[in-house]
């Protein structure tokens, strides 16, 4: 793949749309400027307003005069002698007709307004300045550093890129002849850029005329356009007479002078729209855009060395012969285009079918329990303390030592179940809290770690969702579901929570009844067995009174309590659902963008399907009708 180093100039609001165009263009073909960094632009206009959206701030340079400047230059134009010989070419009267009194929306269609804003010192550093950087940029512009910008084609292709010309700069000038800007600068333009470039870098100039059937009645500007025209062609004509300029010189701010006696453009192209009308307008600005984007992107294209290289012709009547013209036939397929759409239909379809999945209710109820939403999950959850279950260490101890002197004496293990093991779950303001053993330990580990299970159970359920969103067999449907499912079950906690009732009393009966039993000698010595038996019902009792326990304290630790001070403890189950919300939130507002964007994709396919590309010339490319169309053929094709 060959491309010409190319730096595009345009001055006036008619070459910054054509710079406009070609910007478009590659976007079109490549999705992006920056894929083509052999391609740059520079814009030199006076209406600074004038910016198109996909040419860069930097591109972008105004030629404005403030009202206070304008009106120096007017009442003191010898101010302005030593920098731009303003008096030897200027006429105060003419400068005077600009009605705004400053140059900001134009040049008025003033040619010497156009030459004065060019030349205004501060104007002419700013555009020395970007001219000397993307020259250099374009000329250090390596095959290494193309290939890495340019990255792949969308068939996964990396094609093999070189620099076509020796590596040497085609520059470009476009405008129109018929307005101010560009018509009062064109030809000092060309002498300009002949100060910086060298000589194996081609300088083209490519300028536009009105129809010559203009007339006041379909323009009321048309006169004014044609003398516009026809004195900026009467000076390229007399600077491209170099044999006569012996002794002549252009002053520019900086100083510097440059004789005349080298052509201002390597090639001059003067063209004109087929008929009168602002279509026919567009559709010239259209040609020389795809003029120069063909130069560029296929420099086979473009003849320079037997059109430079030429001999010149002799001087007939102080007649140049250097002005030429160019047609534009093509025969185009827009594959590019095609493939692009194509692309956006796949991508929609697939977005769309990733943002709408769904699961069976099983497999959503596998989910809560592996994320830890469960009762029991929770209840083990806030009884652990390093990875221990803190309630076999606190309860073993003062159970193990009650069921043992249950045999000798009742009263001692109803003492060790009182004192010990029933206020392992309540609230107490013991200062020991680092013994299990301490009243109200239990109470307190599951009350400490109520955010530490939050945060586990809501770390499972972000790395459930990030394993849904990476999976497009779920996608965030699945994600919703969850969420849904989730809220539903924080719900049921919440009520199961609340449904919690009185402890049981069993154990406190049983005791009695094994107190009343041993009470007569003969039970005592021949009743033995039935004491067993009940010593095995009061540890069944007993192990089903902590499970009870266990579950009030889990119950306290899940829904919101208000402590005596008035303030509002905020239990598990509230601290998840608060994340869940804005997870949820979150999810609704991911699906939204991801709609938006299949919506988006859809309309470009829709776009680029249906309506023909602006391009000179025969496009082999029908717009879609009916389902049918070439996009859908090829798009069929690929999934063959």
């Amino acid at each position: 793949m060959q491309v010409t180093k190319t730096l595009v100039i345009g001055l006036g609001s008619t070459g910054t749309e054509i710079c406009e165009m070609i910007a478009r263009r590659i976007v079109w073909e490549l999705g992006s400027i920056k894929r083509a960094p052999w391609v740059r632009f520079l814009c030199i206009e006076t209406d600074g307003n004038n910016r198109p959206d996909v040419i860069e701030h930097g591109d972008f340079i105004p030629l404005t005069i403030s009202a206070q400047d304008y009106r120096m230059l007017l009442n003191q134009p010898d101010v302005y002698n030593e920098k731009i010989r303003l008096t030897e070419w200027a006429d105060m009267e003419t400068l005077r007709r600009l009605h705004d009194g400053h140059v900001t929306a134009g040049a008025g269609n003033i040619r010497m307004v156009g030459r004065l804003a060019f030349f205004f010192p501060s104007n002419y550093v700013n555009i020395h300045n970007a001219l000397l950087l993307r020259l250099n940029e374009l000329r250090q512009l390596t095959v290494a550093d193309v290939q890495e910008k340019f990255g792949t084609m969308p068939d996964g292709q990396v094609p093999q890129i070189q620099f076509a010309n020796n590596g040497n700069l085609v520059i470009y000038v476009v405008g129109t002849l018929c307005g101010g800007t560009c018509s009062g600068i064109a030809a000092d333009f060309g002498f300009f850029l002949n100060r910086d470039t060298q000589p194996s870098e081609y300088k083209i100039g490519i300028f536009t005329l009105p129809h010559h059937s203009l007339t006041s009645t379909t323009q009321k500007s048309a006169e004014r356009f044609k003398r516009n025209a026809y004195a900026a062609l009467v000076e390229l004509n007399q600077y491209h007479l170099t044999d006569k300029m012996d002794g002549k010189t252009i002053r520019f701010p900086d100083g510097r002078e440059t004789s005349p006696s080298e052509a201002p453009y390597s090639l001059l192209f003067i063209t004109a729209p087929r008929q009168v009308g602002t279509d026919f307008n567009q559709q010239l600005n259209t040609a020389i855009a795809d003029y120069i984007f063909l130069n560029a992107f296929v420099p086979s294209t473009l003849p320079l060395g037997d059109a430079i290289n030429a001999p010149p012709i002799m001087d007939r009547g102080n007649q140049a012969h250097v002005f030429c013209t160019f047609g534009l036939s093509t025969l185009e397929f827009p594959a590019q285009r095609v493939i692009e759409a194509c692309t956006y239909r796949l991508s929609a379809y697939t977005l769309g079918q990733w943002l709408n999945r769904s699961v069976q209710d099983e497999t959503i109820e596998e989910w809560l329990h592996d994320v830890g939403l469960t009762w029991e999950r929770i209840k083990e959850l806030l009884f652990t303390v390093d990875d221990r279950d803190a309630r076999e260490e606190a309860q073993k101890p003062p159970l193990d030592e009650a069921m043992r002197k249950i045999w000798r004496r009742t009263e001692d293990a109803r003492q060790i179940i009182n004192n010990s093991l029933r206020p392992l779950f309540q609230q107490s303001e013991a200062t020991d809290e680092t013994s299990l053993q301490a009243p109200g330990s239990l109470y307190r580990v599951a009350m400490r770690n109520r955010q530490a299970v939050a945060n586990q159970i809501l770390d499972n359920i972000r790395s459930r969702i990030s394993t849904l969103l990476a999976d497009y067999r779920r996608g965030p449907a699945v994600v919703q579901q969850l969420l849904t499912a989730i809220e539903r079950r924080l719900d049921d906690l919440s009520a199961q929570a609340s449904a919690i009732g009185e402890l049981p009393k069993e154990v406190d009966t049983a005791l009695r009844d094994l107190e009343r039993y041993r009470s007569s000698w003969w039970n005592r010595v021949f009743g033995k067995g039935r004491v067993r038996i009940l010593i095995a019902h009061i540890r069944n009792a007993l192990q089903e009174e902590l499970r009870a326990r266990e579950d009030t304290v889990t119950a306290k630790a899940m829904i919101d309590r208000v402590t005596e001070d008035g303030v509002t403890d905020t239990g598990l189950v509230s601290r998840i659902r608060r994340e869940i919300k804005l997870l949820a939130k979150r999810t609704i507002n991911l699906r939204d963008r991801l709609v938006t964007v299949q919506n988006r994709m859809n309309r470009q396919h829709s776009e680029l399907s249906r309506q023909e590309p602006n391009i000179n010339g025969v496009l082999l490319f029908e717009p879609e009708v009916g389902g049918q169309g070439p996009v859908l053929e090829e798009f069929r094709r690929c999934l063959e």
